[in-house]
């Protein structure tokens, strides 16, 4: 059995809600030294709160009889809220006059609610259910919610949103090959591969819910007519995301984004604190509130389908792998104030996140290559100027993990999961920070730039040049790279040259340098090409 592969596999679960453009994510277990929780609104005299309470149009008559409630905590409950009480949970609470923080939609955030998940949510329920999610990130973050209306959550069967995924059919040919380039170099998808298509086909299997900030709206991925909540968790990261929006105009921030790397670090601070809100959410379901509960299931939930793309997954995990530790380190240096301002200065690279101390103080160096190709060859430019890719320290470390989990795993690997999966004397991995993305390969990494070539044939290379803290970091880089080599086939020819075999999948010709603290890779077809591509001897 290849290693920890059953852990990887459950560990998809924390991948599981997204915004529009991002793979998703949410924890539920609470890390060290959590943010501590405001004070519960006093609950033994409604009426001191606000006037009011009880009519049909506050959003809980409406909605449902609360009689479905229960304090047990047994598996075979029926699917009705349960929760340790505490004697905080209240059925029905009056209304303030005006907005109140940890009140939305005509619900504060310790009400109960009747709603039953056991044979999945309708639409009344799904609403009341939102409207005090709301109410209850309002509470564990310290912000309101701009206005007071409940966001749409709409439904969408898994087999449409495999269908529909997130528009990638929209993409021009010259992104395609861009993109294709790309995802060779780091040996996820072979020539022979649709790379927009795989990254696709990943999000159809682990997507649960996503947060589209063009409709203003949650939408949840069903397996059934109705679908059943996974307790409150992907709710409580969703309404998250859009209290992000509202507040901080995530949406625009992703759209302004121009590499991958940096992509990462602003996912750092959008995953990372919708993560944070999620484990506080979870740890107050677990302590004091009544929750909706999950599904009683035996297997735990479905995992990763045929042909699930472990090393791409890898590659976009570092925002909720690393992200609530960053949150959590400025958090305790500033409290929410401070988080609120990183929002107006995102981190600039992954390793920002991964390391949080560097954030603001070590930006990504600016690396140049400089076109040295032949006629005939030309640097792929995408029709909205793109010429290059940062890809960063989370691309390159995911790289050297995947070939310990991909389909054709051969009892080998390029670095050990012993050395990324970060777990206890016990094997167990730690849910709040599951992936160790600074292994000594990846350390000390500066900055890269990644540029893509094609010829009048169609033949396509690329060229990589990664700069290092120092020779040795460089060094060790290089080393690790040429296992990688070896692993999908390569032999060398001699002069840091190399050829894959016509098995591989990446069957091409690959040039490795080393000049101080930079490693400069260039990809051909031919060896004889590679000149063509980069004239190295310039």
């Amino acid at each position: 059995m290849r290693p920890a592969l059953a852990i990887l596999a459950a560990l998809m679960v924390l991948l599981a809600g997204c915004t529009v453009g991002t793979d998703p994510g949410t924890t539920a277990e609470s890390p060290t030294d959590t943010p501590a929780m405001d004070d519960t609104p006093d609950t033994s005299d409604p009426a001191d709160e606000a006037d009011g309470g009880g009519d049909t149009e506050n959003g809980r008559s409406d909605y449902g009889d609360d009689s479905g409630e229960t304090n047990s905590t047994d598996d075979s409950d029926t699917g009705s809220e349960t929760g340790n009480q505490s004697g905080e949970m209240v059925a029905q609470l009056a209304d303030p006059e005006t907005d109140r923080l940890g009140w939305e939609a005509g619900l504060w955030y310790n009400e109960t609610i009747g709603v039953d998940n056991s044979d999945g949510m309708n639409a009344t329920e799904r609403e009341l259910a939102v409207a005090r999610a709301m109410a209850r990130v309002e509470h564990v973050r310290g912000t309101e919610f701009p206005g007071n209306e409940t966001i749409p959550i709409d439904v969408q069967s898994r087999e449409e949103f495999r269908e529909e995924g997130f528009g990638q059919d929209n993409y021009s040919e010259a992104y395609r090959t861009f993109d294709n380039v790309k995802f060779e170099s780091l040996f996820f998808v072979g020539e022979d591969e649709d790379s927009l298509q795989v990254q696709e086909d990943n999000r159809g299997e682990s997507v649960q819910g996503y947060y589209s900030p063009t409709n203003d709206s949650i939408v949840l991925i069903s397996e059934g007519d109705l679908p059943q909540f996974d307790g409150e968790e992907t709710l409580a990261q969703e309404v998250a995301h859009a209290l992000q929006d509202q507040v901080y105009d995530t949406a625009s921030l992703q759209r302004n984004a121009t590499t991958r790397d940096g992509y990462a670090g602003l996912l750092g601070i959008i995953e990372g604190d919708g993560n944070l809100i999620d484990e506080l959410y979870v740890e107050e379901c677990a302590a004091n509130w009544s929750c909706i509960p999950a599904p009683n299931t035996s297997d735990g939930g479905p995992g990763p389908g045929e042909g699930f793309h472990y090393g791409i997954y890898f590659m976009e995990y570092l925002p909720y792998s690393d992200g609530p530790g960053f949150v959590q380190h400025y958090y305790d240096r500033g409290g929410w104030d401070r988080v609120d301002e990183i929002y107006d200065a995102p981190p600039a690279s992954g390793e920002q996140v991964v390391f949080p101390e560097k954030y603001g103080s070590d930006p990504p160096a600016d690396v140049a290559i400089g076109d040295r190709s032949a006629a005939g060859w030309e640097q792929v430019v995408t029709e909205d100027g793109q010429s290059y890719d940062r890809l960063g320290m989370g691309s390159m470390a995911a790289m050297f993990m995947y070939p310990a989990y991909e389909e054709a795993y051969n009892g080998s690997f390029v670095v050990s999961p012993v050395a990324f999966l970060n777990t206890d004397a016990q094997g167990n991995v730690d849910s709040s920070d599951p992936v160790d993305y600074g292994f000594p390969a990846v350390t000390g990494w500066e900055g890269d730039r990644f540029e893509a070539y094609q010829n009048d044939a169609g033949e396509t290379g690329y060229v990589w040049r990664i700069q290092w803290n120092s020779a040795a970091n460089a060094t060790q880089f290089a080393g690790t790279y040429r296992d990688l080599l070896s692993y999908w086939g390569a032999d060398s020819v001699g002069d840091g040259r190399y050829e894959i075999a016509d098995d591989s999948p990446f069957t091409d010709a690959i040039d490795l340098a080393v000049d101080g603290d930079t490693v400069t890779i260039v990809n051909a077809p031919t060896t004889d090409q590679l000149d063509d591509v980069h004239e190295t001897d310039a």
